[in-house]
């Protein structure tokens, strides 16, 4: 059909159709338009209506050129986004292993003091187990030194 006012090529003007004078061709009495005329008509109009159908793909074509450089500018913000969040979560992830690094070094520290603490606690009781030796001798020489002195005062 013809483009209305509505149409992208509204602002266009439209190719002249060019009107011969009617030369009295065919049948006597018939008006209008010859073959040749209607043909020519017919030629004009595909010819405008395949301009109009090329701008409408040209405009189709640069509408989805936009619609991709809009979702191309929407995935690098994603992108960004989660690059971001990224960083965010390796700055976190970086903090925990440092802290982790610094218990297990702590552990290792606890782990060693609690094997000296064992030492010194067997050194400790071997002490303890001497002293009360020596006193038990010492207890046991003073022990016969009274009854050998008791025993002795009874002779005298």
């Amino acid at each position: 059909g013809a483009p209305s006012d509505a149409s992208p090529s509204a602002g266009r003007p439209r190719p002249p159709v060019p009107r011969r004078p009617h030369h009295g061709g065919g049948f006597q009495g018939q008006r209008g338009p010859s073959q040749q005329q209607q043909q020519q008509q017919q030629y004009q109009v595909t010819e405008y209506n395949e301009l109009d159908l090329e701008e409408q793909l040209q405009r189709d074509r640069h509408e989805q050129v936009v619609q991709i450089e809009r979702d191309t500018r929407e995935v690098h913000a994603a992108y960004q986004e989660v690059q971001g969040l990224v960083a965010a979560q390796q700055q976190g992830l970086d903090q925990a292993e440092g802290h982790i690094d610094h218990a297990t070094d702590k552990v290792g520290d606890g782990v060693d003091e609690l094997v000296e603490a064992r030492r010194y606690q067997a050194k400790a009781r071997k002490k303890m187990c001497v002293l009360i030796t020596i006193l038990a001798v010492i207890i046991a020489v003073i022990v016969i030194v009274i009854v050998v002195m008791k025993s002795d005062d009874k002779k005298n």
